[in-house]
């Protein structure tokens, strides 16, 4: 059997990731914030100020686990922005905003939901990381009580576009990330 120190006591912290979206632009990242925060030890939720639609991404856990999941957070970010732009270079020009829109938050959906599919697996592979990978009770104490309000688009979803964003976010590997660079 493994021998384990325990670590030192650590606060948790509500952490601000500089993260912003809102339901015009990047809508998707409030998802991507939950699957990812719930990975790496924390919780996700969003503020705004009051009379503003820009939301910004908050994090609250461990600080040490708060900036790791804001880096990799970032760099899904970065990763699911570079399709957009490459294929937003492939559409016709008359393509109407509408469309665009659903096209990129077809992919953006489908690459989440990808990732999320890779990490149930990489947990039921994994099941004896179970007791390392815990978010606090105090992380999950401060969103209980939250409102759970409905932050989805009007977008359409394709399902083509869709199944594209899944196939690469079960693909998506943090350990591609070069260290120290900033990605968002």
């Amino acid at each position: 059997m493994a021998d384990f120190e325990t670590a030192p006591e650590s606060e948790v912290v509500q952490y601000n990731t500089g993260i912003q979206c809102s339901k015009r632009k990047n809508e998707w990242v409030v998802a991507l914030a939950d699957v990812l925060a719930a990975h790496y030890c924390c919780r996700s939720y969003r503020t705004r100020k009051k009379g503003k639609q820009i939301n910004t991404i908050m994090l609250t856990g461990f600080s040490e686990d708060a900036e790791v999941c804001t880096g990799i957070i970032k760099y899904a970010i970065a990763c699911i922005n570079t399709w957009i732009i490459q294929m937003e270079k492939k559409l016709p020009e008359k393509t109407t905003l509408y469309v665009r829109r659903s096209v990129r938050d077809s992919y953006a959906y489908g690459y989440i939901r990808g990732i999320k599919s890779a990490l149930k697996q990489q947990r039921e592979k994994h099941q004896e990381w179970g007791l390392v990978l815990v978010v606090p009770q105090e992380a999950n104490a401060f969103v209980a009580d939250m409102k759970k309000a409905s932050f989805h688009g009007k977008s359409v979803h394709i399902p083509s576009v869709y199944n594209e964003g899944f196939r690469d976010g079960v693909k998506f590997a943090p350990d591609n990330m070069l260290p120290g660079k900033d990605t968002a």
